[in-house]
């Protein structure tokens, strides 16, 4: 924050095509934070999970967005960045270093498990949908992705989150994985074959 203001949070959601969101993650959209590592501080579409801003900009989540308030349990962290945007302050999500959980926004075993039960906001299908009537109610309002204003740079995010995830995963391999292993890129668009510290990238059809 002291180096770049903005708004930060656990979880950036990078959007390919907004007005699908959330379906079909690596598809319309991916992530950036502790389900996504990087070694640096990300620009991102909009932020969830936890948010780090400064205390008076959360006005500005009420600053003409009626609209938005009637989804009521979904779309604040949508209409929040986007708001911020109109303000010239932009959504970050920051480094995550693959070791050390310590410095992540959540412990990715409790975030898998506890996030993920029967309460959850984001495994209801009527929220589902609420969650795309949001976007296109703020798509209606101006919001423009990121994708839409400079592709090489999420072309870029998506090359360097593939080369973070395989470069942690290969240096936490056991011997007998650095002779042979099969797994799946970041993206999951690729599958990453090691063959003796070989490593061959297999787009999945």
């Amino acid at each position: 924050m002291c180096v770049q203001e903005g708004l930060y949070g656990t979880i950036g959601v990078v959007l390919i095509h907004p007005e699908n969101y959330p379906n079909e993650c690596n598809k319309y959209y991916f992530r950036v934070g502790w389900d996504g590592n990087l070694n640096y501080t990300a620009k991102v579409d909009f932020v969830g999970h936890s948010w780090f801003l400064k205390t008076n900009w959360l006005d500005y989540m009420f600053n003409d967005t009626e609209r938005f308030q009637k989804f009521k349990v979904v779309g604040e962290d949508i209409a929040l960045s986007h708001k911020l945007k109109q303000k010239d302050i932009e959504t970050f999500a920051p480094p995550y270093p693959y070791d050390n959980q310590e410095l992540w926004g959540s412990y990715k075993k409790y975030a898998q498990t506890l996030g993920v039960d029967a309460n959850a906001v984001s495994l209801n299908l009527d929220n589902i949908t609420k969650m795309n009537c949001a976007m296109k109610e703020i798509i209606k309002d101006g919001f423009m992705a990121i994708n839409q204003t400079d592709k090489d740079y999420i072309f870029n995010l998506r090359k360097n989150l593939d080369k973070y995830y395989m470069y942690n995963n290969v240096k936490n391999m056991k011997p007998i994985e650095k002779v042979l292993s099969v797994r799946n890129s970041q993206t999951k668009k690729y599958k990453i074959i090691s063959l003796l510290g070989i490593q061959f990238k297999i787009k999945r059809i």
